[in-house]
C-alpha cells in the first residue's frame, strides 16, 4: 500500500546553508537578481557576467522543469531563486552554496563563487545541486550528520537527473560520493566537527546505491525511486541512512515488485555500502524494523 505524499513544511529554525546552457528566460520564467559588485580597479579577464547569469538561469530552469514534473510545487520548495553570481575579484564573494530566502517566501538564495578560472555559474550540475537543497529541505527536515548527509547526496542525485550527462557532481562520483561509500569506512575513519560532522564525506553511502540503479535501469528510473523515497516513502523512519535504505527499497518494491531489475539494483547497492537487510534490521527500531523485515 502506497503512503500518502509527506506534506512538506519549510523548516524556520536552523534553516542550513547548503555548499557544494545559454539559453534565454522565457516570458514568466523565474528572473535572476546579479549582485556581485566587482571592486574598484579589479581586472575582471574572459568573464562575462549576463552569459553567467544567462547560464546559470536555464539550469534553474531545468531543475524547476524537473520537479514540476515530478509533480511538486511551490508547496514543496519548487520556487523562485536569487542568483548571486560572482566574478574574479567581486567583493564579499561567498563559496557557492545556498539558503532560505531571507523573507521565507518559498524560494532561494543560490550564490555561485568563481574560481579556477571559471564561474560555477556555468555548471548545470552546480547549480541542480544547489536548487535541489530548496526541494530536499521540505521533506528531510533534521539536522544531525546523517540527515545532512542525506540532504547532500540526494542533491547529487536530482542534479545528475537534471544534467543528464553524466555520472557526477562538481567532479564527485554517485559511485563514491566525495570521500567515503560504506558504512566501514566511516566507522574507521572517526569522523570529527569537520564539515559539519561529515555531510560532504559521508554523502557516498546515500549515493552510490543510486549509481548501481542508473547504470542497470537508467537516470528516470534512478531519479523516480529516489523522489519516491523522499516524498512517499520516508512516513515512520528515521532520517538515517538505513531508514532511506528501507524508503527506496519500499519505492522499488511498489513500482517494480521485488523480483525485478530495479529492486535487485537497488538491493545490490546499499549491500555494498554494508546496510544489508540484516544491517538494516540492527539498525532500526519499532515500525522502522518491522518494515526492514518485509523486504526481501
Amino acid at each position: 500500500m502506497i503512503s500518502p505524499v509527506r506534506t512538506p513544511t519549510l523548516r524556520t529554525t536552523h534553516a542550513p546553508v547548503h555548499s557544494a546552457l545559454g539559453a534565454t528566460p522565457a516570458p514568466g520564467d523565474i528572473t535572476a537578481t546579479e549582485l556581485g559588485k566587482p571592486q574598484p580597479g579589479s581586472t575582471v579577464v574572459d568573464f562575462n557576467r549576463h552569459a553567467a547569469t544567462t547560464a546559470a538561469q536555464h539550469a534553474v530552469n531545468l531543475a524547476t522543469q524537473f520537479f514540476l514534473a515530478a509533480g511538486l510545487g511551490l508547496t514543496s520548495g519548487v520556487g523562485p531563486a536569487q542568483l548571486r553570481i560572482f566574478g574574479p575579484g567581486d567583493r564579499n564573494a561567498d563559496a557557492t552554496s545556498s539558503s532560505p530566502s531571507p523573507w521565507l517566501d518559498g524560494g532561494r538564495v543560490i550564490r555561485l563563487d568563481f574560481h579556477n578560472g571559471i564561474s560555477d555559474a556555468f555548471r548545470v550540475d552546480i547549480v541542480a545541486h544547489e536548487y535541489a537543497h530548496g526541494v530536499i529541505e521540505r521533506f528531510i527536515r533534521s539536522n544531525t550528520p546523517e540527515a545532512n548527509a542525506l540532504n547532500e547526496a540526494l542533491a547529487d542525485v536530482f542534479a545528475v537527473a537534471i544534467e543528464n550527462r553524466d555520472e557526477s557532481v562538481d567532479g564527485r562520483m554517485l559511485m563514491t560520493g566525495d570521500a567515503y561509500w560504506t558504512i566501514a569506512q566511516i566507522r574507521r575513519a572517526k569522523i570529527g566537527p569537520a564539515d559539519h560532522h561529515g555531510e560532504h564525506l559521508m554523502m557516498g553511502v546515500a549515493t552510490r546505491p543510486a549509481a548501481y540503479v542508473l547504470r542497470q535501469c537508467g537516470r528516470a528510473t534512478m531519479a523516480r525511486l529516489y523522489l519516491d523515497a523522499m516524498t512517499r516513502y520516508m512516513n515512520g523512519l528515521p532520517e538515517t541512512f538505513a531508514g532511506f535504505a528501507v524508503a527506496t527499497l519500499r519505492a522499488a518494491a511498489a513500482r517494480f515488485g521485488t523480483a525485478s531489475v530495479e529492486y535487485r539494483a537497488l538491493r545490490d547497492g546499499w549491500d555494498s555500502t554494508g546496510l544489508s537487510t540484516s544491517e538494516l534490521r540492527r539498525r532500526l527500531t519499532g515500525r522502522a524494523r518491522e518494515l526492514a523485515t518485509r523486504l526481501p
